[in-house]
């Protein structure tokens, strides 16, 4: 785990078009240059330190802050670490590095025109810029303080002909003292960027194949990513790179994020909508068991052999920018993988991606994730038993592409902003803590002797001393066993409760009990045509019936057919706050049934019914639901993984597997005053959108 320290967010006096930052400056989300440093102090003490100081670029910062900063983390971790591009450091910098212990990371690509991707407005000013820092490579070394680098391969630098002058560079900075350089592939967010400076799988095989050679001749420089392959196919996974160990994006926990106000954030790299989001509490390793069950031709891993040592690698690298796909640098890392494993064999040591005991580690590792854990190989490999049969899941249903596997139940949301959670995050509890308290009035109102009703735990503690005042009386329904489930081990989200008279929820547990859902339905005077639509969903087998609830809508798509054998075009549904169902994961529904669709005029009566019972007795409550059911989201599914966007949150949950990507836009013209700005729907989009560098 590392602490990044961002006192000035993603603020840099470079303009490298590659950087993985890039979307937060073209979304305008850079912050203005103020910090507290009290803040991040404390942030940084609750995270564990130590810190690297990080950017954008770090010593943009006055040396007097920087000074603080560093003496203080000299006191408290007995050193500090900086990553910079190099081009700022002078004597004043130089001498704070040895005052108080600074290991210097410096990020460059090569000499001269090698580093050329790292553009400093002009030609002639990026070759100045370039010849800086490599400077300051050379003085820090000459000074008995040998900084590390970061080299991201790319055309500029990697392409065949730019090779031998790159392999010469290396061989002057071991001469000069260098010992350590890691690499990193070309991260493509900009299809502009990917045009002019993606190299192909095969040029990135052998660039990476000849750093292995050369590194074989270099007395002091040693590239971490081969020796970090060789471990990991070794089975030694402990202290490797946070890209080769089951990345979260919702909580990236490898990087703890703490900006200059002292909040806590992610990894950059899974900023691709340009907003920088607060940290999810919880990690989840729901995308790397997708992922093993999810065919390779649909974006998984399923039956790869080095799936223990790559687990799906970078999220912020996944094919089409979506973190549930593995990789798109997949075909590089199995090369490359395969040319270690080569060498493995041919010294008579056996790799675990070769071992019998793979199938059994495997399992071992899956039943970790669904537990929440991710144990380091090593005690995997030690723990494993003989590998037994896997359960065999149901056949796939053919509509939708869904796949045969299903995750365990599972929620995670992560705010736009601390602004945003601050305001929404109370707000939110006092709607769902308000809404037990309507559901005697709406029975009520609506002329129901019995409701079912999905609701959290906690609120049905709640529910029961509302009921009692009105000597009405709730039960929970157990819930079904889960067909073809993957085990589930955490505490339920939801549950499902009849409320009513006593003698009606006692008939609704008989129903219930007796598998009779259309009956108990018909008792709880739901609407017909959902009634029916829900047998239509259950017989497709649909358990999130999320989408065909939208494709029976009078939806229109915004990009036409799917292509053959594609995801589906995406349905865009006007906002319904009467019927929306797609915050209701968080307790934030008025329909408490699921409508049939989002127009379904008799959904939205007992909508506006609850709404109007919530009203009364809790009228903020009623008003705060209503406008959150009111804006624009939207809500795509892939591999077993649901996420919802809003303009105030990001929520992921467990949904039904599909190969492809089903997407549902929500419009609206209501916007909450802390909602983002961003680069994609539905976020609002920059009021000016920032100069694209001039890409060479």
């Amino acid at each position: 785990m590392s602490v990044e320290l961002r006192p000035l967010g993603v603020r840099c006096n470079l303009g490298c078009r590659y950087c993985y930052q890039q979307p937060q400056r073209d979304a305008g989300n850079t912050p203005a240059p103020r910090y507290d440093l009290a803040a991040m102090k404390d942030a940084i003490l609750a995270e564990g330190g130590p810190f690297t100081l990080f950017g954008g670029e770090p010593l943009l910062l006055p040396p007097p802050v920087l000074e603080d900063l560093w003496a203080w983390g000299l006191e408290r971790y007995g050193g500090n670490s900086v990553q910079t591009n190099g081009t700022l450091i002078g004597d004043a910098h130089v001498a704070l590095f040895r005052r108080y212990r600074v290991r210097v990371g410096i990020s460059v690509d090569g000499p001269g025109e090698l580093n050329d991707a790292r553009v400093d407005h002009t030609p002639a000013r990026t070759r100045r810029a370039t010849a800086r820092t490599e400077a300051a490579i050379a003085r820090l070394c000459a000074e008995g303080m040998p900084p590390s680098l970061i080299v991201t391969l790319h055309r500029g630098n990697a392409a065949a002909a730019h090779l031998p002058v790159l392999h010469d560079w290396f061989r002057r900075l071991d001469a000069l003292g260098v010992t350590s350089a890691r690499l990193h592939l070309l991260e493509v967010d900009d299809p502009a960027v990917g045009g002019r400076y993606l190299l192909t799988a095969a040029e990135t095989l052998t660039a990476l194949r000849g750093l292995a050679d050369l590194e074989t001749s270099l007395p002091r420089l040693h590239f971490d990513l081969f020796g970090e392959m060789r471990k990991l196919l070794d089975g030694d996974d402990e202290h490797a790179t946070c890209v080769w160990r089951a990345c979260d994006p919702y909580t990236t926990p490898a990087v703890r994020g703490v900006e200059g106000d002292g909040s806590r954030s992610n990894c950059g790299r899974t900023n691709k909508e340009g907003i920088d989001f607060v940290k999810a509490g919880d990690t989840g390793y729901e995308r790397q068991i997708a992922l093993y069950h999810t065919p390779q031709e649909a974006g998984g891993c399923q039956d790869c052999r080095f799936f223990l040592q790559c687990k799906g690698q970078c999220p912020g690298t996944a094919i089409d920018g979506d973190w549930r796909n593995r990789s798109a640098q997949c075909a590089e890392w199995f090369g490359l993988f395969a040319n270690l494993e080569a060498d493995m064999l041919a010294r008579g040591q056996t790799p675990l991606s070769r071992s019998p005991s793979r199938p059994a580690v495997e399992q071992a590792q899956l039943r970790a994730w669904q537990a929440g854990h991710n144990p380091p190989l090593a005690q995997l490999i030690t723990q494993a038993g003989p590998a037994g049969p896997e359960p065999t899941p149901p056949p796939a249903p053919a509509s939708g592409g869904r796949l045969p596997f299903r995750l365990p139940p599972f929620q995670r949301l992560m705010w736009t902003s601390r602004e945003a959670a601050d305001a929404w995050q109370p707000r939110i509890r006092e709607i769902t803590r308000a809404m037990p308290g309507a559901v005697p009035g709406w029975l009520h109102d609506t002329g129901r002797d019995l409701a079912i009703l999905t609701l959290a735990p906690w609120q049905v503690l709640a529910l029961h001393t509302v009921l009692a005042r009105h000597r009405l009386v709730a039960a929970v329904l157990p819930p079904p066993a889960a067909s073809g489930a993957l085990t589930a081990v955490r505490t339920p989200l939801y549950c499902l409760v009849a409320a009513g008279t006593r003698q009606a929820v006692r008939a609704a547990q008989q129903r219930w009990e007796a598998g009779e859902p259309g009956e108990l339905a018909t008792a709880a005077n739901t609407p017909p045509c959902c009634i029916s639509a829900a047998t239509d969903d259950r017989d497709a087998a649909w358990h999130d019936r999320t989408w065909p609830s939208a494709t029976r809508t009078d939806a229109t798509s915004t990009a036409g057919a799917g292509p053959a054998g594609g995801s589906p075009a995406p349905l865009t549904l006007p906002a319904a706050p009467q019927t929306s169902t797609f915050l209701a994961r968080l307790g934030l529904r008025a329909a408490q049934h699921h409508p049939c669709r989002s127009g379904c005029a008799d959904s939205r009566r007992d909508g506006d019914a609850f709404l109007a019972a919530l009203g009364a007795c809790h009228p903020e409550a009623s008003r705060r639901l209503t406008e959150m059911l009111s804006w624009p989201l939207e809500w795509s599914a892939r591999h077993g993984i649901a996420e919802i966007r809003t303009p105030i949150l990001k929520l992921a949950h467990h949904t039904d597997p599909t190969s492809r990507t089903l997407r549902i836009i929500v419009t609206s013209p209501n916007y909450p005053a802390e909602g983002a700005t961003g680069l994609r729907f539905p976020y609002h989009t920059p009021r000016r959108q920032l100069p694209v560098a001039s890409i060479r």
